[in-house]
């Protein structure tokens, strides 16, 4: 492919270093250089090159990527193509303060990823590049235009058109699209948008389907920032699985307890002990307590009122400086029971 390159010169001021009046010379160029035609996936990468085009040597910050050099870019055609859509916004690291000498005509070259900020690439379409690097001194090239072009046969084709069935599936959120994206991930590693579209998937996804496209992530791209999100997801998502299996048991076993023949007392008082929205309300709790000292229920019953105390509601007489001491007493002898409140108040400690 035949790149263009265009240059910009940038004027410096006159030198006082000598005590003496210098005419203006040229600084440093800018030199970008890209293909003119890129099929949609493959890498787009600009060439800096930055050139001392002055008489006398220079020293500049030395160029890097993602912190001082920045690609501007303006869409000036877009191909209709259907394909996902999404960018990412970065704050820039702080540019480290190294510098390197250039001699008059020398040049550094680096290498300028142009979609980083955009997980699924550029739009296909015609576009117009301009670079700029953020040192010092600081300088802007001219623009280079070039066009993202659809692939248009063989597998690459093939897989592109399936792809955006895939994005337009996700993008109005169809049944089953999620579970779309993960065969289409499984089947199409090698396919250059599959990790974006794993993760653009995984962000309406729940269930099931969630938990394997953060498996998928995790297991085909593990050094990636989408899989470190993705096991911290699925860590949680496991964590409230077992929660709910447990509360659902809890509540299994609260039903069995209320129809015991032994528990017939405790059970009629229970249910008349409406939600605690009062303060006289805490009497009522606190005699069930006193009547029932080994009951199952106890649990529940503790639950509620640190629940009334964290929601600002006290017993009688209590002021709000005395929640956080009267929280703690109740936390206390809920550690002492048995039952879900009691153990998920000791896995969060």
């Amino acid at each position: 492919m035949k790149p263009n390159a265009f240059t910009f010169a940038v004027f410096a001021l006159p030198s006082l270093l000598f005590g003496a009046q210098i005419a203006i010379a040229a600084g440093p160029q800018l030199v970008v250089a890209i293909p003119e035609r890129i099929i949609d996936g493959d890498p787009l990468v600009a060439t800096v090159t930055l050139t001392n085009a002055s008489k006398m040597p220079l020293r500049i910050t030395e160029m890097q990527t993602m912190r001082n050099l920045h690609a501007s870019v303006r869409r000036i055609e877009a191909y209709p193509s259907g394909k996902c859509v999404a960018q990412e916004h970065f704050t820039p690291a702080m540019a480290g303060r190294r510098t390197i000498l250039l001699a008059s005509g020398d040049s550094t070259t680096t290498q300028l990823d142009v979609a980083a900020e955009y997980p699924f690439g550029l739009e296909p379409g015609r576009y117009e590049l301009s670079v700029i690097f953020d040192g010092i001194p600081s300088v802007t090239s001219r623009p280079v235009r070039f066009e993202v072009a659809l692939p248009t046969a063989g597998p690459a084709a093939a897989a592109y058109r399936e792809f955006t069935q895939v994005c337009a599936a996700l993008k109005s959120r169809q049944e089953g699209a999620a579970a779309a994206a993960l065969v289409f991930a499984e089947h199409n590693r090698a396919f250059p948008y599959s990790r974006a579209l794993l993760n653009y998937a995984r962000i309406d996804a729940t269930g099931e389907p969630r938990l394997a496209i953060d498996d998928l992530l995790v297991r085909n791209y593990p050094d990636s920032r989408e899989a470190q999100a993705a096991s911290a997801d699925r860590d949680r998502l496991l964590k409230r699985e077992v929660s709910l299996k447990s509360y659902d048991a809890y509540l299994a076993r609260y039903s069995q307890e209320l129809g015991r023949p032994e528990n017939a007392g405790a059970a009629g008082e229970l249910q008349q002990l409406s939600s605690i929205t009062h303060p006289d309300d805490f009497e009522r709790y606190e005699a069930f307590l006193s009547r029932h000292p080994h009951s199952f229920f106890n649990d529940d019953v503790l639950h509620r009122m640190i629940v009334a105390i964290d929601e600002g509601i006290l017993p009688p007489g209590r002021t709000r400086a005395d929640a956080g001491r009267l929280r703690r007493e109740l936390l206390a002898k809920l550690l002492t029971v048995s039952g879900y409140w009691a153990q998920k108040a000791r896995s969060e400690m």
